[in-house]
């Protein structure tokens, strides 16, 4: 069965959960959230007295070691909508994206680094689960709503000619992502 906007609203008003501002920049509308849902990108969690918010996120470092050693991390630089706004999130990490809840973590990068990077599994040298964790807050996107994450941390090691000077784009209909290739210090990574 699909979730609706209106059960979405009305679950969220008996929690008080005030959507008025949702509509608004750079806020997201109550038809993502339902999007979400319906694409088991996420899930509504009401329990002892609280909506949470649920989803699944995958990020990931992307590393790449050129022919002179020199090892480079690809970083988020900026994401450009078609109105010319420009937002620079900052983020610490080279990609975050949600995945479903019943989606193979394995399966899912390897997609998910195709989607975003148009590279196949066989530019992949390693790829290693780091950690898993749970993180709880407001949500950015959804004001007044706690989003709980269940957050998977990746490395993933690409063994691919690339060209540093060159970023990656991943255009889609709501936003244009710039990635860029950051040298970084050598460092022991564990991929």
């Amino acid at each position: 069965m699909k979730c609706t906007e209106s059960w979405v609203k009305e679950t969220l008003a008996m929690w008080a959960i005030d959507i008025k501002s949702w509509w608004k920049a750079p806020h997201k509308w109550v038809k993502h959230l339902v999007d979400e849902i319906n694409n088991n990108e996420a899930w509504l969690l009401c329990f002892k007295g609280d909506v949470s918010r649920c989803v699944y996120v995958s990020t990931w470092d992307v590393y790449y070691r050129d022919t002179n050693n020199q090892l480079f991390l690809l970083k988020e630089e900026k994401q450009v909508f078609p109105n010319g706004k420009v937002i620079r999130r900052g983020l610490d990490n080279s990609i975050s994206e949600k995945s479903g809840r019943d989606e193979d973590d394995m399966i899912w990068i390897i997609r998910a680094v195709k989607e975003e990077l148009w590279l196949t599994s066989e530019n992949i040298k390693s790829i290693l689960n780091k950690w898993i964790k749970e993180d709880s807050r407001e949500s950015k996107a959804y004001p007044w709503l706690i989003s709980k994450y269940i957050l998977a941390k990746f490395q993933i090691l690409l063994d691919w000619n690339i060209d540093t000077n060159k970023g990656f784009q991943e255009a889609g209909t709501e936003k244009t992502i710039h990635f860029v290739w950051e040298a970084i210090e050598d460092r022991e990574i564990d991929v």
